[in-house]
């Protein structure tokens, strides 16, 4: 129950920091989103945690075009695109790296 709580609380967290990065100019938001989508993986690890993976290339590649000041809706658009195409990649390829984006599978673990 404890974990579950956790992992709803810092999934609205990350969904907060994401809607504020929407209306504030700073990056720092969409990498706070980012970090908490991270740590929500964790948590849906052994489920979805590869979709919320999704959640987080999605934020940080919307923090880079905001510390690149693409302001524009479309701007915002590619970079979340490109941020879901990163995503795509990273799923069907390299799937077998998995203990880069959570530690604690290092291979022979």
């Amino acid at each position: 129950m404890v974990i579950s709580l956790l992992f709803l609380l810092l999934l609205l967290a990350g969904l907060g920091m994401g809607l504020v990065g929407f209306l504030r100019p700073q990056a720092r938001w969409f990498f706070l989103a980012a970090v908490m989508f991270w740590i929500v993986s964790f948590l849906g690890m052994f489920s979805i945690g590869w979709i919320l993976l999704a959640f987080m290339f999605l934020f940080l590649a919307l923090g880079v075009a905001r510390m690149l000041r693409w302001d524009a809706p479309w701007q915002l658009a590619v970079a979340a695109g490109a941020g879901l195409l990163v995503w795509g990649i990273m799923i069907l390829w390299f799937h077998e790296f998995l203990w880069l984006l959570w530690p604690w599978l290092w291979p022979g673990m």
